[in-house]
């Protein structure tokens, strides 16, 4: 057995995924046991009380010998996305709202990182980039400050279009941009349902409003030949977090062998080496 053990030492142009589970594991079989397991997370105990990430959470790292970023979006209140749901009656709807937002910067993230490495409730994907690729990175999460896109968190999940972003789909963002990754995997870690229009209120369903017993009771998603509907497609950091760590459990296997393994104290890791991927040419933003 071979296991590719890569330097923490920075060299050249790099760019590392962090993933933090949520506490316990969100369920979308349906509206009735998302909403279940959504309030479960809510109550469950945890010992990171600044940074608790009832839902889990991804933020991104870049650095080079002369940039540096440690950032990812958050809600700016909690309160806000829970009120919408228990105050408001937006029910589905909220997954779908544009909330006020923030970018945590490297001071923020740092003490997620040192926090969660001596227990593990954190993995991450190194990736090895080429001078090209991580130009274009950086200059895309410069003009998604400058735009303001960072301060519209959620909504429809497009950060590229700007049209709102959570965590997850401004983390995957960088990833998608700079082709780091084929579409297979990414779908594993991408959950898709279908929403019925019936479950969706507030700005994105017509203003009306939902009774929180038919979100909590509903227990199938849209039949689409029968219901009117909205697709909703969610990166998912739990399952980004386990996909890390099957991989990591299992070094031998041909999946695995495409990864250098590495660990920061209890937290596991993979390197992919992107160098000498062609960086792709088309344009940073996407024209809806």
């Amino acid at each position: 057995m071979v296991l590719l053990l890569v330097s923490m030492q920075a060299h050249g142009q790099q760019m590392v995924l962090y993933t933090i589970p949520s506490p316990v594991p969100l369920n979308w079989r349906s509206p009735h046991t998302l909403f279940i397991s959504y309030f479960e997370n809510l109550l469950a105990h945890n010992k990171y009380r600044h940074h608790r990430h009832p839902l889990g959470h991804l933020f991104v790292e870049l650095h080079d010998t002369a940039h540096y970023a440690l950032v990812g979006v958050v809600a700016e209140s909690r309160g806000e996305m829970f009120n919408s749901v228990l105050k408001y009656r937006y029910g589905l709807g909220s997954l779908f709202t544009i909330f006020h937002g923030k970018a945590e910067s490297a001071p923020d993230n740092y003490h997620q990182l040192a926090d969660r490495y001596p227990n593990g409730d954190i993995a991450y994907i190194k990736f090895l980039l080429n001078k090209e690729a991580f130009t274009r990175l950086w200059e895309y999460l410069q003009e998604y400050q400058s735009r303001g896109y960072d301060k519209m968190y959620n909504g429809l999940n497009k950060p590229r279009e700007g049209k709102g972003a959570g965590c997850s789909a401004f983390a995957l963002s960088f990833v998608e941009l700079a082709g780091l990754l084929d579409s297979t995997l990414l779908e594993q870690w991408r959950i898709r349902v279908n929403v019925q229009d019936k479950l969706i209120g507030g700005p994105e369903g017509g203003n009306k409003r939902i009774s929180t017993l038919r979100m909590a009771f509903t227990q199938r998603w849209a039949d689409t030949i029968r219901q009117a509907y909205k697709p909703l497609s969610y990166y998912e950091p739990t399952l980004i977090y386990n996909w890390i760590s099957k991989v990591w459990a299992t070094p031998t296997s041909t999946q695995s062998l495409r990864y250098g393994i590495q660990r920061r104290e209890n937290a596991k890791g993979l390197v992919i080496d992107c160098r000498k991927y062609p960086s792709p040419d088309g344009d940073i933003w996407l024209i809806p």
